[in-house]
């Protein structure tokens, strides 16, 4: 449909829906906010308004109440697109609110920005997703879906890197009922493409396919995508779109013979019989030469092989995806790099003891410099040699159960851990940064016996974990219900090994909360604060939002990544944070870059 067609179409589309409200022939309990950028500063021209203007049609046909955001009739700002989102919230009988989104975006760590108009020159001119998708939790519609067509590569530049965008759902506080959030993402992160600059990642036919993909689906789904409903509406739900995408996506992307891979991201939670639309010609079953294999299934499978070797029925019962072999997911897992995360992983533990029972091993970068706050010594005890680049010792003043402390590589970036009384800390970092932090008790402690009986399982446990999330796939997925079945279950695992290695109790506090567990994520807090005598700073940002019991809470900021976009949203942004958040690396755990470490070694007392 060429663009002129498209214009038309959507005029008469609104002139249709507002006729039927006025005339009271129908009030629409289902609304979209549709967004296309085509122009952002320094930037290729896209053509994401033909994607959003086909997407509003669609929708629109669907009895949503559609508001349509596009460049070509002006600027998109981030006070219309929040302005368009907060009168939906606000009428308090939405059943549904779909945002989608066509143009530029960039990944930091696991979260990513929607470019809009001004962007990146004014930074605030951006949809922050996650911070968007915490509110639209609280936000009192039951299903809200989030689409993006759009690049998740990682920022070329500074410039990029400071967009700290905003929110667009209101901060009307605690809902009575948590939102389901259905999200469809274009690409995944972690992927090839997301490794190059944004202005690399935009090629002439790349923008649109996801879009293309997505509305045939409803008008060609295949007879396993087709639900029919007790009312007789004969339906895709949500769920069924999944595996559709990711195969149709990667077909149509080879057909158009573009080199980067392209396999979209797709988190379901709301029910088996949500969806977005009504099924229109449904094609017989066909075959496709693409085979995709649910990243979830590789861990599922990893899971449960531990599982079985420690007799453990929680993680046996882990199953995998309908029509996946064991053979395709250990095909998948070594193109995928989790194998080589995996066994890197593995390498690096390496059960030590100082004298001071506290303590840190480095690999794959040298220690420059180390420094413990608030009157704890950090030294450099050993550098070089083996697998093992460097030592940190740390001595704790006396009655001090943990401490923040500040590492700094030789080239000059730098990281930011806890070191907790009893633990001997195995930091792996690479040129991109920190990929891995786990805690084994110092052999000389009084942990070490505990251990000693759980090492072998514990350190396969934590080394699919930790490979799971740095792909992305660390996930509780399904349905409420089946998430709080599917959390109690990974849970009665972590929860017993994470006082030997507390980063589990982290990595769990993340997959609880993105899975609505929010109950489960302040009992990870209050056996660990228990435990070790502290809070570790990520696991109480998340169970309380920064208003918890009082104690001693390390280090000053997130030790992972992702956790820094929670700051704002939270309520736990500082000026010092927010500086030092214009530094970090997209790396898994917190690195920070030459002068952000300047900043901060300056700065000599640091407090959250």
């Amino acid at each position: 449909m060429k663009r002129r067609q498209f214009l038309s179409a959507t005029a008469a589309l609104s002139a249709f829906l507002v006729s039927r409200n006025a005339l009271g022939q129908e009030v629409l309990t289902r609304g979209a906010v549709v967004i296309g950028v085509d122009m952002v500063g320094g930037l290729p021209k896209l053509t994401a308004t033909d994607s959003a203007k086909a997407m509003a049609t669609w929708l629109g046909a669907e009895s949503f109440e559609v508001k349509l955001l596009a460049d070509d009739a002006g600027k998109v700002t981030l006070q219309g697109v929040f302005d368009a989102v907060a009168d939906f919230v606000n009428r308090g009988n939405m059943d549904m609110l779909v945002v989608y989104f066509a143009g530029h975006g960039f990944m930091s760590g696991d979260t990513e920005w929607w470019m809009l108009s001004g962007a990146p020159v004014n930074p605030n001119e951006a949809i922050s997703l996650l911070e968007s998708a915490v509110l639209a939790k609280d936000c009192g519609i039951p299903n809200v879906v989030f689409i993006s067509d759009a690049c998740r590569s990682t920022p070329d530049s500074l410039n990029a890197s400071r967009v700290r965008g905003g929110f667009i759902f209101p901060n009307n506080g605690p809902s009575t009922s948590i939102a389901d959030i259905d999200k469809f993402m274009a690409t995944r992160a972690g992927g090839s493409a997301f490794e190059l600059p944004v202005t690399d990642s935009v090629r002439q036919g790349y923008q649109g396919i996801f879009t293309a993909c997505f509305l045939e689906a409803f008008q060609r789904p295949e007879t396993d995508m087709v639900q029919t409903l007790p009312d007789g509406a004969v339906v895709v739900p949500n769920r069924a779109l999944k595996n559709y995408l990711k195969r149709e996506v990667s077909r149509r992307v080879q057909q158009q013979s573009i080199t980067l891979r392209q396999l979209p991201d797709v988190e379901v939670t709301s029910n088996d019989d949500v969806y977005i639309g009504k099924a229109h010609v449904v094609a017989q079953q066909t075959s496709s030469d693409i085979k995709v294999v649910p990243l979830n299934s590789v861990v599922d499978l990893a899971l449960k092989d531990i599982g079985a070797k420690f007799n453990n029925d929680a993680l046996s019962s882990s199953n995998l995806s309908a029509n996946v072999s064991k053979t395709d997911v250990a095909n998948y897992s070594v193109t995928t790099g989790f194998d080589a995360t995996k066994d890197l992983i593995l390498s690096s533990v390496a059960p030590l003891s100082f004298e001071s029972q506290t303590g840190f091993s480095i690999m794959g970068a040298v220690a420059a410099e180390a420094f413990a706050l608030g009157g704890s010594k950090a030294t450099i005890t050993r550098g070089g040699g083996g697998t093992q680049s460097a030592l940190v010792r740390i001595d704790l003043a006396p009655g001090n159960p943990g401490e923040t402390v500040v590492i700094r590589f030789a080239d000059g970036s730098g990281t930011v851990v806890a070191a907790i009384k009893g633990f001997v800390g195995n930091i792996v970092a690479a040129e991109a940064g920190v990929s891995n932090v786990s805690y084994v008790p110092s052999s000389n402690s009084s942990r070490w016996s505990e251990y000693a009986g759980e090492g072998k399982r514990l350190n396969e446990l934590h080394a699919v974990v930790a490979s799971a999330a740095s792909l992305g796939a660390f996930r509780i997925e399904g349905d409420r219900a089946t998430r709080a079945i599917k959390g109690r279950k990974m849970g009665d695992d972590i929860r017993v090994l994470k006082s030997v290695d507390p980063t589990l109790g982290v990595y769990a506090a993340y997959a609880y909360w993105d899975a609505d567990l929010i109950e489960d994520v302040r009992s990870v807090s209050q056996f660990m604060s228990g435990d070790l005598e502290l809070g570790l700073f990520d696991v109480e940002m998340l169970a309380w939002k920064g208003r918890g019991p009082a104690g001693k809470m390390v280090p000053f900021c997130p030790m992972l990544t992702q956790g820094w976009e929670f700051l704002r949203v939270l309520g736990l942004s500082s000026p010092q944070l927010d500086s030092l958040k214009s530094h970090l690396r997209p790396s898994l755990w917190t690195t920070i870059d030459a002068a952000g470490m300047d900043q901060l070694v300056a700065s000599a007392q640091i407090t959250p």
